[in-house]
């Protein structure tokens, strides 16, 4: 677009039910439950605009072409490639496996999972920032209502756990794993800066929300929203006090925040199965696996099918593990060399672009803290996760107005 223009009422308003509901029914990673698949159908309308407007859109040539790219990877995954599985460990003298990824059926699932985002977030870059601002009330909306549902689930149990509402137990909210409500909680937390801090100076109603979501944290013993619920906190009232200083002292706040984040995710963080220290044995196998696979990777979703021939004694559980928890090495092993090439490329356009409003760097901020949670956990694979997401890539990288640089 050579030109930004207001998106009308009716698009504006679709776009912030679609953010949520998503906050609403998407609370979970099991795949293929009806709950997400209505997402998916109520979003084609959104898809389907944002790619055809895929040339006129406001996004920079830069994010185009990763766009491209990655739709590029997605679609490799289920073109013919061999009438042998080209996986030697699942694969044999008789296997008729022709795919590249070792599981077509998980792999629609992701791939769905993931265009379905990208899509809404190719119809997004279609409104201004005017709009975008418009938009974060309804993740305000969506984090407050799920507050409620757990201040009401608390108030009957210690240990929430509600079945029978939606196809999945949600414990927290309305997410099936407390974590993962913690990355609302938390992605929230820059954006509340941003509101009560910078756009308008109200510190008492910052430091009372704030409070709230911590102690909420606390109550239910969520780790990763009392580890970086609590320092973006800090971060994100800092940076907003900071914002008139220098590019050098907001650079050195957002890096000691980060390696705060890592240090206390790192030495705090507990093994999933009770065992302590025992992610660090599951990374060390995921990454021998990606080394493994280098070049091309197992193939998307291909994860729950590939690690049993590679459990160890250590490390193996009677129960199915679905994601290594740890969500960039999981996508080095489906993916190969590529996913850190997108990486890369999404970072740098992520840098480049992070300084371009004060949204802007908000936004950057609750991105960085999604990508160093995703370190040991899987946060986006909730599609009430991956479409906020979604949503935060688009502030950032839709092209500004001069005017509108500012805020």
């Amino acid at each position: 677009m050579t030109e930004q223009t207001q998106p009308s009422f009716l698009r504006r308003n679709y776009a912030g039910f679609i953010i949520l509901a998503s906050l609403l029914f998407g609370g979970t990673t099991t795949q293929g439950i009806w709950s997400d698949n209505l997402l998916y159908v109520a979003m084609i309308p959104a898809i389907l605009i944002g790619f055809y407007n895929f040339t006129e859109n406001n996004l920079e040539k830069g994010a185009r072409i990763l766009i491209v790219l990655i739709l590029a990877i997605i679609a490799l995954q289920f073109i013919p490639v061999s009438s042998y599985n080209i996986l030697p460990l699942i694969g044999g003298e008789h296997c008729h496996h022709f795919y590249w990824t070792a599981t077509v059926t998980r792999g629609l699932n992701t791939a769905i999972a993931a265009i379905t985002a990208l899509g809404f977030f190719l119809f997004l870059s279609t409104f201004d920032s005017r709009a975008l601002k418009f938009l974060i009330k309804f993740i305000f909306i969506g984090l407050a209502i799920n507050v409620l549902v757990t201040v009401i689930i608390l108030s009957f149990s210690a240990r929430p756990e509600v079945t029978g509402l939606l196809p999945y137990t949600f414990r927290l909210g309305l997410f099936s794993n407390e974590n993962h409500f913690s990355s609302l909680t938390y992605l929230s937390i820059p954006l509340l800066a941003w509101q009560f801090l910078v756009k308008s100076w109200r510190p008492i109603i910052y430091v009372g929300i704030i409070g709230v979501l911590l102690l909420l944290q606390f109550a239910v013993d969520a780790r990763a929203g009392m580890l970086i619920g609590s320092i973006l906190a800090i971060a994100s009232f800092s940076w907003a006090v900071t914002l008139k200083s220098s590019l050098w002292l907001k650079v050195t706040c957002a890096v000691v925040a980060l390696i705060a984040v890592l240090a206390a995710l790192f030495s705090n963080t507990s093994s999933v199965f009770d065992d302590i220290g025992i992610r660090s044995f599951y990374n060390a196998q995921v990454w021998k696996i990606g080394l493994e696979h280098w070049l091309t990777g197992t193939g998307l979703g291909s994860f729950f099918v590939i690690w049993p021939f590679y459990e160890t004694k250590e490390i193996i559980e009677p129960k199915y593990i679905v994601h290594a928890h740890n969500d960039h090495l999981e996508l080095f092993m489906e993916l190969g060399i590529a996913y850190f090439l997108l990486l890369a490329g999404f970072l740098y356009l992520l840098l480049k672009n992070a300084f371009n409003s004060k949204l802007t760097q908000a936004a950057t901020i609750s991105i960085a803290a999604l990508l160093i949670h995703s370190l040991v956990d899987f946060p986006l694979r909730t599609t009430a996760i991956s479409v906020c997401f979604a949503f935060l890539a688009a502030i950032i990288f839709i092209q500004q107005r001069p005017k509108e640089s500012g805020v």
